[in-house]
């Protein structure tokens, strides 16, 4: 190694002419110390990813989960998830669910209205449409802010949102091509009209709003059950936390590998191996840290994947397939690759839009499930017409708007 450094260091030199002693010694001591520090994992990295011609890049640094973080994610004040539907083998697709703890314990279904499902007048309630808009829902699948528990539509000053962020993806145990390279996306989303279209969500129409944060390479132990949003995924996103940032300025994707489970409760899960707990594709949600405060979060998994229902392989996850049992129709970039952009578009437009499922977003209350104005625009299986995303074409759903009262993909 040191000959071909020596040797490297006179290409710095004048045509024939060696470097003088001292600066051969001070470049050598440099090199040698970058490369120990690079070892030990002390100085970032850079991926650089390929996208058609070009090439961008992500720095990915090496991140750890602390005894201190499993403390603190096991000790949350509250917290609440909203998921993402999967396809059901049955017809249609398992609804969205949002999950909440306004203190510390465990989660509670809720319905509709926010409020527990087994509360009654609750499923089947025409809400009022959303300001400035006809009442008595005529436009049904108009998202509000309505407050099901005041009867009251807030103000946006009033609701939480997130006006701007920095993204930053937690990758846990694999590169990022792994997932087929998730930051070459989230780049041309942020550089695109269609994320322009949560600006009359958000009342801005600032530009650079939302941005790709530092990601983290997270090398975390899997245990032989599945892992769970109250104790693993809290720690990895208190970790990231404290490392980049808290409150609705930063949000942490947090991507999980091929093979590993993630439950919200015991039977509400990212399972292809159990399918009988199979109910959701991705997440998002908010902990509400008792040391570092409010932080929000996607989960991720390792789309792409099958389970085996009633005898027959099945890919519940996967966009743009003739029947949930086919994964090799052809996708603009690969199943893989658009899957995992129409999670992660999915997850981020929700975040934006409705940050804290324990708040009044925005939101659907005239849809049976309940739902935001991602789950608005998803097709049972998947199936969609796919648009070019910043010039780049994707096979990726459209976003609910309230201005077309429509799915679109401009704002």
């Amino acid at each position: 190694m040191l000959p071909k450094i020596s040797s490297q260091l006179d290409a710095y030199s004048e045509p024939g002419r060696t470097a003088a002693p001292w600066l051969r010694s001070m470049m050598l001591l440099v090199v040698m110390c970058t490369s120990v520090l690079g070892l030990l994992g002390m100085l970032p990295t850079t991926s650089t990813l390929a996208s058609g011609s070009s090439t961008e890049s992500e720095t990915v640094i090496s991140l750890q989960v602390t005894a201190e973080d499993h403390s603190a994610g096991g000790s949350t004040l509250s917290r609440g998830i909203h998921t993402s539907g999967v396809a059901s083998p049955e017809g249609g697709r398992h609804a969205p669910m949002t999950f909440k703890s306004e203190v510390a314990g465990p989660l509670v279904i809720a319905g509709p209205g926010r409020v527990p499902a087994q509360s009654p007048g609750t499923i089947g309630v025409v809400y009022p449409s959303a300001a400035g808009f006809p009442a008595g829902g005529f436009y049904p699948y108009d998202v509000n802010l309505y407050d099901p528990n005041t009867g009251v539509i807030k103000t946006l000053a009033q609701s939480h949102v997130v006006t701007y962020a920095q993204f930053h993806n937690i990758y846990v145990n694999q590169k990022p091509d792994h997932w087929g390279n998730p930051s070459i996306f989230q780049k041309h989303l942020f550089e695109s009209d269609f994320i322009l279209l949560v600006d009359q969500y958000v009342d801005s129409d600032e530009d650079e709003r939302y941005k790709q944060g530092t990601a983290a390479l997270v090398n975390y132990p899997i245990p032989s059950t599945p892992l769970s949003d109250g104790s693993d995924i809290s720690a990895i996103v208190h970790a990231a936390a404290v490392k980049f940032g808290t409150g609705y300025s930063h949000v942490y994707n947090v991507f999980l590998p091929k093979g590993v489970d993630v439950c919200i409760t015991t039977t509400f899960c990212f399972s292809p191996d159990n399918v009988a707990t199979w109910a959701f594709c991705g997440y998002h949600g908010d902990f509400n840290f008792t040391d570092v405060g409010e932080v929000l979060y996607t989960v991720e998994p390792y789309l792409d994947v099958f389970g085996i229902f009633n005898g027959v392989a099945q890919y519940p996850c996967d966009v743009g397939q003739p029947s949930v049992t086919v994964n090799t129709a052809p996708t603009p970039n690969g199943v893989l690759v658009d899957s995992m952009s129409a999670l992660v578009s999915h997850e981020i437009f929700e975040t934006v839009t409705d940050p804290g499922p324990r708040f009044t977003g925005w939101y659907s209350f005239n849809t049976i499930s309940g739902d935001e104005i991602g789950d608005i625009c998803v097709n049972p299986y998947f199936q969609y017409v796919p648009f070019k995303v910043s010039e780049k074409l994707y096979y990726i759903q459209p976003e609910y708007s309230n201005k077309y009262h429509a799915c679109m993909t401009v704002p």
